[in-house]
């Protein structure tokens, strides 16, 4: 299926979608957010093929099955398992650990990514959906790069691969933040996936790929920082990922700062 046709068929899952719950009908098994439902459907339209228990001796069991042990994979079709996480990959890192050490399946991880976001607010008091706007912040494929620091010790499983698709989506929060404007520190109510933009699809030894091509061959750790816009916690991550997987190595320092050189 070419690009266009398949920008064309995620546009008529997330109308199909929202007319569904406009309608009240549930779709799945368990409470899912719009996000996860939406990619669920793109990657696989088959629902026999949806929340799939692959129990602890690597068998798999029938859609939605009860019982303890094991984990529900959130498509297995075709020998192979993707698992959809719209959330920190830390949650995910026992569930992927397994499926690699019990089972001989392939896996995907889908990621997404707000290349383009629409914010909207929601006012707790009178329900109100106010001040729509887009978001100076792009997403790009190499957000996923602090994530996969809770996986780094299975990067190397050629069995293991990322798929992260970018899209534009239209983001509401909670007006419950700390702020004068209560937008700090407020939570997130849900994420709603409008357009496709693009896909990228890689496995661990092709992480080096994300570094933006701007990035010279040394760099300090503040030029990384500038040129994928991560800070702290999320930086380091970054940084141990590509060091994990040989795509760069630590340096002697620069002023103040050590330098990184690509491999």
């Amino acid at each position: 299926m070419t690009e266009a046709c398949e920008k064309v068929r995620f546009s008529l899952i997330c109308r199909e979608i929202a007319s569904q719950e406009l309608c009240g009908e549930g779709i799945g098994t368990y409470s899912e957010k719009r996000l996860h439902k939406t990619l669920k459907r793109f990657f696989c339209d088959d629902p026999l093929c949806h929340e799939v228990r692959i129990k602890n001796d690597g068998s798999v069991g029938g859609i939605g099955e009860s019982g303890k042990g094991g984990y529900i994979a959130d498509i297995f079709k075709d020998g192979k398992i993707i698992e959809i996480q719209t959330g920190s990959f830390y949650s995910l890192k026992n569930k992927i650990a397994f499926y690699l050490e019990k089972t001989d399946f392939d896996i995907t991880v889908v990621y997404p990514v707000a290349a383009v976001k629409y914010m909207s607010w929601i006012d707790t008091e009178s329900g109100d959906v106010t001040s729509r706007r887009r978001s100076p912040k792009k997403g790009s494929a190499s957000d996923i790069l602090p994530e996969l620091y809770w996986l780094s010790d299975m990067l190397s499983n050629d069995r293991l691969s990322f798929c992260i698709v970018l899209m534009e989506i239209e983001e509401y929060r909670m007006l419950d933040g700390w702020s004068h404007d209560k937008k700090r520190g407020s939570n997130r109510f849900e994420r709603i996936p409008v357009e496709l933009v693009d896909t990228v699809c890689l496995n661990g030894k092709e992480i080096s790929t994300l570094m933006p091509q701007s990035l010279p061959d040394e760099f300090t750790r503040n030029e990384f920082s500038s040129a994928l816009r991560l800070k702290g916690r999320r930086l380091y991550n970054a940084i141990k990922v590509l060091e994990a997987m040989d795509a760069i190595e630590k340096g002697e320092k620069r002023a103040r700062s050590y330098v990184y050189r690509k491999k």
